[in-house]
């Protein structure tokens, strides 16, 4: 969290996009960008993560929950409708 809390702390005015990898599924990388996303509102960023492909996404009445996204879409604090992007199902775009 110190090295999540430091990116966001640093000098942003140039920062343009973040991007966030890991080597393998849950590893962490939903969590750090959901930190990085909540730091950086906080600092008052306009942020919009993006999750363009979720696996492993459970069924619900709606079609697919992707649950990483909405994850994502939670740590902006965003007013869009978050059944706007469930029904989005993979096309997910945060």
């Amino acid at each position: 969290m110190k090295i999540i809390q430091h990116i966001a702390e640093s000098d942003t005015a140039d920062l343009s996009g973040l991007f966030v990898t890991g080597t393998d599924t849950g590893v962490g990388k939903t969590w750090v960008a959901a930190a990085l996303s909540r730091l950086l509102v906080q600092r008052g960023l306009r942020v919009r993560p993006r999750k363009p492909v979720e696996s492993g996404c459970a069924t619900g009445e709606d079609g697919l929950l992707p649950q990483d996204a909405v994850a994502l879409w939670e740590a902006t604090g965003t007013t869009e409708s978050k059944k706007y992007y469930q029904r989005k199902k993979m096309s997910i775009m945060f």
